[in-house]
């Protein structure tokens, strides 16, 4: 696979989290991306949802210390492997358009600024667990973990 592909926050996350039924899965699509087989980024806005999760006791069934939680985002996924891509001056813009285009309203702002970076970054895949949250954007690929993971 040689197109780009966006990591969303899910993957870390699982990755972190030893103990999910997600753990293994998530972990073939990070070792797929070590190992040169597929070249994928991440964005500062995933690197701060992971670090969110993974601090949370709501969310995380163990949540770390914030230092510890940094220091494992930056050794795990800071590095060349997982380049970031950034919004640019036109990502506000076309994340409002797309609001307005998709009837957008509270947190899945989030997700709609996720997709215009990746618009402003000519990236028009992502490997998430939360399909239903970017299936809405036709022009987008969007693939799920297991989908990756399996393929050599």
């Amino acid at each position: 696979m040689t197109k780009p592909f966006l990591i969303d926050s899910n993957i870390p996350v699982y990755v972190l989290n030893k103990s999910s039924l997600y753990h293994e899965e998530s972990k073939g699509v990070i070792d797929k991306i070590l190992e040169d087989e597929i070249k994928a980024f991440l964005t500062p806005q995933i690197l701060f949802e992971v670090f969110a999760v993974i601090t949370d006791s709501k969310k995380f069934p163990a949540p770390f210390d914030p230092a510890i939680a940094f220091s494992l985002i930056e050794n795990n996924f800071l590095n060349d492997k997982f380049p970031l891509i950034h919004p640019k001056e036109t990502t506000w813009k076309k994340t409002f358009d797309l609001v307005r285009k998709y009837q957008i309203s509270s947190s899945d702002i989030f997700d709609v600024t996720l997709v215009a970076t990746m618009l402003d970054n000519d990236v028009y895949s992502i490997i998430t667990y939360d399909l239903t949250h970017f299936q809405k954007f036709s022009f987008l690929e969007v693939i799920h973990p297991r989908d990756i993971s399996k393929t050599s």
